[in-house]
């Protein structure tokens, strides 16, 4: 869980945090904010559902932590988290923390562009990045769809029409899958998103490699004692 922290530890980060945000509440991140810009309390019962608020806002808090080191000194920590396991989600100026606007995003469209500035449109370049990669990867690592030859018997026939079914459903899956991917980073903090973004490029590169490795060690004698 968050830094390290037990899972049966949760709660005291939860309540130490609690404690900071009433006492501070000026201080308190938009994102951690209420609709009425009234400070979520981060309940924590123990169990993983819609009552553990905490672990929604899991990543938010971290950085919350990571800024303001005093919420460890809080009595209820009771040394559970030291400040060299804080984790700093900043990256380039970028608070990954936050979460991409996706409001302000659909806003462009109608000629909101006053609402926009740089900070947030870099936001929204990680769930496209994450889509992109993702679409570039699912591509690359899927089979290419088999062409059958025109098949005479009754049973070549299901054999066919099942492959083509396949295909089909592969095809769809690698236009589905990078949509519901961007869908997900932009309502999920930027770390997320970027965390998928990375994967795929690096399932990207090494699919490359692999597929060099094992083209350089097939040699044209191999092939042709295929045929």
């Amino acid at each position: 869980y968050m830094i390290g922290v037990d899972f049966a530890d949760m709660w005291r980060v939860a309540t130490a945090y609690n404690n900071w945000a009433a006492a501070n509440p000026a201080l308190v991140p938009a994102s951690l904010l209420d609709k009425a810009g009234q400070v979520i309390v981060m309940t924590f019962n123990g169990k993983n559902g819609t009552e553990n608020l905490f672990g929604t806002y899991e990543i938010q808090i971290a950085q919350v932590m990571f800024q303001h080191p005093e919420i460890l000194a809080d009595p209820i920590m009771n040394g559970v988290i030291t400040p060299d396991r804080l984790i700093d989600f900043s990256l380039f100026g970028l608070n990954l923390s936050e979460q991409p606007n996706l409001s302000k995003f659909f806003g462009i469209f109608i000629g909101k562009f006053s609402e926009v500035d740089l900070n947030t449109a870099l936001l929204w370049l990680i769930p496209l990045l994450s889509g992109l990669s993702s679409w570039v990867s699912t591509r690359l690592t899927s089979p290419a769809p088999k062409k059958e030859k025109n098949a005479i018997l009754s049973e070549e026939e299901k054999k066919a029409q099942n492959t083509s079914n396949q295909n089909d459903t592969m095809r769809t899956m690698t236009t589905i899958m990078p949509l519901i991917s961007t869908w997900f980073a932009f309502t999920l903090p930027s770390a997320v998103g970027i965390y998928w973004t990375a994967s795929n490029i690096i399932q990207i590169v090494q699919h490359k490699l692999v597929s060099k490795r094992l083209a350089d060690d097939i040699s044209d004698e191999d092939i042709e004692g295929e045929i």
